[in-house]
């Protein structure tokens, strides 16, 4: 499966069917622990990275998808972590006008952020742009928001993070979503702004807070 004539096959249903058969080996139920490994072992990155930079859109969805399966293993993490030129593309994949796209990047770099040697290399290369953008009004999918509000929980800990959130918009998103977000984003949203809360961020996040409450109680 991992045969370079394979995976660059000039045929785009070889290529396409040989990704659905790793997703499907990737598929993170049940006990994907051992089974993820065995796939970094024979090198399962390389055809993620010939996927990500294929022409074909539909194949670097699958590379999408097929990290972010595989990001929910321990030390997949770490592997993944260490291919800044992979995670770039990754992140890269993020845009306005596919959310099954945006959810899948969104759960992979949730699933990065749970091991913080990962910190860095998301911020390095642009996620957290590209997480503000999914949890702000034009990113339409809850689900999308939930897992990158989720991923912001975790890379809230880190002092760039703090600075470059509490210096750009998605400060009042978060906000609004800690009030009004369903479920699980709306706890991921208030734990992010408990990471927020120091210096001169606290007292941003108090003054956006008051002009959030005010305008929904006059709303009312």
């Amino acid at each position: 499966l991992f045969d370079e004539t394979i995976l660059a096959s000039s045929d785009k249903r070889v290529r396409r069917t040989t990704a659905r058969i790793l997703i499907n080996l990737a598929n993170p139920t049940p006990n994907p622990v051992e089974r993820h490994n065995a796939l970094i072992d024979a090198g399962i990155l390389f055809p993620i990275r010939l996927y990500l930079t294929n022409k074909d859109f539909t194949l670097k969805t699958m590379g999408v998808t097929l990290a972010a399966m595989l990001a929910s293993s321990p030390s997949a993490r770490i592997e993944l972590g260490c291919q800044p030129e992979l995670l770039r593309l990754l992140i890269n994949m993020c845009n306005p006008h596919d959310e099954e796209v945006n959810e899948w990047v969104a759960k992979a770099l949730a699933e990065l952020a749970a091991d913080s040697s990962n910190f860095d290399p998301i911020i390095s290369c642009g996620g957290l742009n590209a997480l503000i953008y999914m949890i702000c009004p034009r990113s339409k999918s809850k689900k999308v928001r939930e897992e990158a509000v989720r991923c912001l929980a975790s890379l809230s800990a880190h002092e760039v993070a703090k600075t470059r959130l509490t210096q750009s918009k998605a400060l009042g998103d978060l906000i609004s979503i800690s009030k009004s977000g369903p479920g699980l984003s709306k706890l991921y949203a208030t734990a992010t702004l408990t990471n927020l809360e120091h210096d001169s961020a606290a007292i941003r996040i108090q003054t956006l807070y008051r002009g959030f409450a005010s305008r929904r109680k006059e709303r009312r």
